[in-house]
């Protein structure tokens, strides 16, 4: 197996360990699954000033809402809301080259880059 393809397997086993780890679904009284973010996020991405978004922030109540065109702009920032129990380890990946936190805060670098302060 190539290094491409480890990689490739190493982020889309890292987003969907994200994904689990940000939502929880219940079920209401007629039986309709609803899913909800419960936890305390944190962002670990580098600041992004013009939305006030500034690295280590953190959030109650899922996902800042006045973000939506930015966060479908660049998808990687919302990778690096991340769980406030996974902090240490998640800031270890970002610093360490080929994993999928190093990758997203790379992306993230690169889209403010282009504009966006």
């Amino acid at each position: 197996m190539s290094n491409d393809s480890l990689q490739n397997e190493e982020l889309a086993a890292e987003e969907s360990t994200v994904a689990a780890e940000t939502t929880t679904a219940t079920v209401d009284a007629t039986g309709i699954a609803e899913t909800t973010t419960t936890e305390q996020l944190i962002y670990v991405g580098p600041n992004i000033s013009s939305e006030r978004l500034n690295r280590f922030a953190i959030f109650k109540n899922g996902l800042p809402q006045h973000m939506d065109d930015v966060l479908t702009a660049c998808p990687a920032i919302k990778k690096l809301f991340i769980n406030i129990d996974k902090l240490s380890a998640v800031l270890d990946k970002i610093n360490k080259t080929g994993t999928a936190y190093n990758s997203w805060y790379s992306q993230v670098q690169t889209y403010l880059k282009k504009g966006v302060k």
